[in-house]
């Protein structure tokens, strides 16, 4: 036996040698690949076994496994895990016959997006052996030693060590190897495919295969193959030792328990000095690259740790008092958590608020509701008002996250989803573990808030005026926050019978706003010049450990005042989101997405009407809309509200029942295809909507490069599908094409007028913006919107010659959209003849020509539009199309400005319901036509002072002021 188990650890410490690459070179390398098969046969060495067929797993991964200083490894592929959600499985059997040794040890990884956080927890035969909470950063190697007879204590050991760590956009990639370790050197490596997971679903791929791409994941558990991952530096393991006390001893061949994991320290090594003397052979301005782990953005994002002025963690150690702890401040007397006095709840509850808006407002959990003490461990709060309170507070935020997690509008700069390991049952601050007995229902925690509710009306009705008062301000904070909730998991969940319940919850939501923000000050107020929120049960720095080592960022809790003023808004802004549930046509509801945008509404308003149109939300309509190979065409509800837009846009004969035009099978399948091609950009068009307004045009360009994709389909499916109308006209066959261009112009359109509202363009860059607005795109929408007009006439009468009942004079459904392109492209026009005047009369700084190119910038401008129907016009073309206004008298131009102007002022005062947009428009078009009818007399004809373009009354259109 003996001799046997010396054979084994003799090959087993040949594959742990170390080759170094001087000693051997490319011909060594070719020998041994030469005599590798006549040598030994090394899928003999395998010790892993497929748990659901017991046969030992021979299959390696492709070569090469070997270069020069690198370890010889023998590494194993292990196969598909099992997925389900945010979990995943893998398992694998371990057997070394020689030692009798036989395991089956499974890892179970849970991901939650949330809060960017991993779970794993290791089992081996049935019993766990690891509990674990990782970030999104690779974690060290979890090693458990395998007790070997004959064999010193810790020198046969298996290691799982996760890898290629990364989450994008709450997609998690990770890959997983599970190893056997000989004197701390891995020699057996079992690769597992590795794991991607995500709202839109699990997919898998082999290790090396690069990160996630959800667009080309299979879902169905295929893989495709890659290389042996490369090895880095002859080890890919970080840096990790076991502790050299755990012993082990030879047990019987059948085990029924092992050994307690080890734990995990860190070798840190001081480089300070070897760094100095090294960088004396450096030059100014050089830097030494490594390739593989330090480069010029390691660099340039390096911090240095323990340096108060640049790690946010050291903040704490700057000469003020330790922050205390929840059991901490409660043992001395600073927190209570029985006998509060209505006037302290009020302040807890109004300070809390107040750090709810900060972190919608883009800081960080951990900096703003999690300095509440109280909110560390509710269910040790005695008194039933706050710990109810407290309770509700999770919840809340537990369900604000998910509602903007869902819609997926939300950049760095507006929202931070990260929990901080937080959660109801979880401290870490304590370093407790989860416990998920301590979690509560929704249905129990509603309960919760109504009986607190009764109890405080109860009060109210037993005490005098003051106390009364109080009571009553209390009770409406109690009730406030229970209807919020209320409404916020019925427009997250999307339950169309609780429409009525949740505009009923959030007109009572605004009635308990009015009084919270009349007895705002009856409450304890925070200290004057204190960073804390409330005198009692808040500690800004108690979190600023969990933080990054990053540079340390203030963040300052909105003022009271301002906090319950913004809960007051978004409640009216919520309660005109929920119209949007009775928009039936498209078009309507792009318009209220986009006048809903312009608004600047917050993070979580914009979030909620993302969900409240698309179920579960144009994001997720956007990932599922294209199938994966092999499946089955995806068919979703938003295909037919795309159906129905185009019909009542144009009224095709392609969807018009019983039509010619789709009396084919072919031909029915052509418009399907379409339609589900048209699901994507059009998902994604309202989910840009949802976006900040410092961000959608940069999402605008990249939505134009789709579009122009399914320009040529839609003029595909028109040639084939529109010629076989019979009796159809030329027009007739480009019906989907109208419809798209429609779209597309609106979003060219979109696109240029952002850069006026977030002030990307110089003064002397606007007469060609205008320009392009004025000649080209406005033209072509007006022409649009009058070509669907009539082919939508057209169908009408089509209806009629088949005989169908004579219907009465139709209805100009494009009227007023169609009046207001016109007033639009009259305003284009009007600035665009009044600053090629300000420029012939020198009004407007030009560029030094030396540091700046017309042609450049122009390209730059319009460089989106390139590739979409209407083709871009080009700088050239500019230029020869506005050579004659170059030499043109500016009083002439000036005059034509005021009657561009004129003629919009004319138009917008036909509308007989003008709303606020047509309103403003009026005051900008009255107040340019009377400042350009003063140029073109001659008032202030010698100066050359620049005007002024002011946006204050229109975010597009300025009023032009003489300086």
């Amino acid at each position: 036996m003996k001799t046997k188990v010396v054979q084994v650890i003799f090959h087993l410490l040949l594959c742990v040698t170390v080759i170094p690459g001087s000693a051997y070179n490319e011909n060594n390398v070719q020998n041994f690949e030469r005599k590798r098969d006549i040598a030994m046969d090394v899928t003999d060495f395998s010790v892993y076994y497929d748990v659901h067929t017991n046969e030992t797993i021979r299959k390696m991964m492709p070569r090469p496994w070997y270069r020069p200083g690198w370890r010889l490894r023998l590494p194993f592929t292990g196969g598909p895990c099992e997925c389900k959600s945010y979990k995943c499985t893998c398992c694998t059997g371990i057997r070394i016959e020689a030692f009798g040794f036989d395991r089956r040890t499974c890892a179970i990884l849970k991901f939650e997006p949330e809060e960017a956080i991993i779970n794993l927890e290791v089992k081996m035969s049935n019993k766990s052996v690891l509990v674990k909470m990782f970030s999104a950063s690779n974690p060290p190697p979890f090693c458990v030693p395998i007790p070997v007879p004959y064999l010193p204590p810790g020198l046969v050991d298996m290691c799982i060590r996760l890898f290629d760590v990364s989450i994008v956009q709450q997609r998690l990639h990770v890959c997983m190897d599970m190893d056997t370790r000989i004197d701390m050197a891995p020699v057996l490596i079992l690769h597992f495919d590795c794991m991607d997971m995500g709202i839109d679903g699990v997919s898998l791929s082999k290790p090396g295969g690069g990160g996630s791409n959800p667009a080309n994941a299979a879902t169905n558990g295929d893989t495709t193959e890659s290389m042996e991952p490369t090895q880095v530096n002859g080890d890919v393991y970080d840096p990790v030792t076991e502790d050299p006390n755990i012993e082990t001893t030879p047990q019987p061949m059948a085990m029924d328990s092992l050994p307690a994991s080890p734990e995990v320290t860190y070798n840190w090594v001081d480089i300070t000095s070897d760094f100095f003397k090294y960088i004396q052979d450096l030059k100014l301005g050089e830097l030494l690259h490594d390739g593989h782990l330090f480069g010029l953005f390691e660099a340039m994002s390096a911090i240095e740790m323990m340096d108060p002025k640049m790690d946010a963690g050291m903040l704490c150690n700057r000469g003020n008092p330790k922050p205390l702890n929840f059991p901490q401040a409660v043992a001395c007397g600073k927190l209570k958590i029985d006998d509060l006095e209505p006037s302290e709840l009020i302040g807890i509850i109004d300070a809390t608020m107040a750090c709810i808006v900060s972190w919608l407002e883009g800081h960080s959990l951990a900096q703003t509701v999690f300095t509440n003490l109280y909110l560390h461990q509710p269910h040790s709060i005695i008194n039933k008002t706050l710990k109810a309170y407290c309770i509700a507070v999770y919840k809340l935020l537990d369900c604000i996250r998910d509602c903007i997690n869902k819609a997926l509008v939300f950049e760095e700069e507006d929202f931070l989803p990260m929990g901080y390991g937080y959660r109801l049952g979880s401290n870490p601050q304590m370093g407790s573990t989860y416990d998920a007995s301590l979690e509560v229902s929704e249905q129990k925690c509603i309960a919760m808030l109504r009986e607190q509710e009764e109890e405080l009306n109860k009060k109210a009705r037993s005490f005098d005026d003051d106390i009364n008062n109080l009571w009553l301000a209390l009770a409406a904070r109690i009730r406030f926050t229970r209807m919020i909730y209320q409404a916020l998991l019925v427009i997250t969940k999307r339950d169309c019978q609780s429409g009525a319940d949740c505009v009923a919850l959030l007109n009572g939501c605004s009635e308990m706003m009015k009084i919270i923000i009349k007895t705002s000050g009856k409450g304890t107020q925070p200290v004057e010049n204190s960073d804390s929120p409330n005198p009692m049960g808040f500690e800004p720095m108690i979190n600023q450990r969990l933080l990054p080592p990053t540079f340390p960022r203030y963040t300052r809790i909105k003022p009271r005042a301002e906090a319950l003023q913004y809960f007051d808004e978004l409640v009216t802004r919520l309660r005109h989101a929920w119209k949007i549930t009775s928009c039936t046509n498209f078009h309507t509801a792009l318009d209220f997405f986009m006048d809903f945008s312009r608004q600047r509404s917050c993070i979580l308003s914009r979030s909620a009407l993302q969900l409240l149109y698309l179920s579960p939300s144009p994001a997720s309509t956007a990932s599922s809309a294209v199938a994966a190979p092999g499946q089955p065409r995806p068919h979703h509800p938003f295909i037919e509200i795309l159906r129905e837009s185009i019909r009542s846009f144009v009224n095709p004969p392609a969807l018009t029942p019983k039509s010619p035009a789709t009396c084919t099978p072919q031909a029915r399948e052509l418009v399907e295809n379409f339609l589900v091609r048209c699901v994507r950009p059009f998902a994604v068009l309202l989910q840009v909507c949802g976006h900040n307004r410092a961000r959608q045009r940069d999402k605008l360009a990249l939505l134009l490069d789709e579009f122009a994709a399914l320009q040529e389909e839609a003029e595909s499916v028109d040639a084939l599908v529109g010629g076989g109308v019979v009796g159809g006209s030329g027009a007739g066959r480009s019906c989907f094409g109208t419809w798209l261009l429609y779209h597309v112009l609106r979003v060219m359109i979109a696109y240029l007028l952002a850069g006026l509202e977030l002030e990307l363009y110089s003064v002397h860059e606007y007469h060609y913006i205008f320009w392009y607005l004025y000649e080209f795109l406005y033209g072509w929408l007006v022409s649009a919107l009058g070509r669907a007009e009539a082919l939508s006439g057209e169908a009408a009468r089509r209806d009629t010659k088949r005989g169908a009942r004579k219907h009465k004079k139709r209805a100009r459904p494009h009227a007023r959209e169609g009046l207001m392109c016109q007033v639009l492209q009259n305003m284009c026009g009007g600035y665009y003849k009044a600053l090629v005047a300000f420029k012939l009369q020198g009004k407007i700084r030009q560029p030094a020509c030396a540091f700046d190119s017309e042609a450049v910038r122009y390209k730059h401008r319009f460089a989106p539009l390139a590739v979409l129907t209407p083709p871009q016009v080009h700088y050239h073309e500019f230029c020869e199309m506005t050579q004659p206004l170059k030499y043109e008298n500016p009083v002439i131009l000036y005059l034509g400005g005021c009657k561009h102007f004129q003629q919009a002022r004319t138009v917008l005062e036909t509308i007989t319901t003008p709303d606020q947009e047509v309103t403003d428009l009026l005051k900008v078009a009255k107040t340019n036509f009377v400042v350009l009818k003063l140029l073109a007399g001659g008032h202030k004809r010698d100066s050359t002072a620049p005007p002024e373009f002011d946006f204050s009354v229109h975010r597009h259109f300025p009023i032009i002021k003489l300086v």
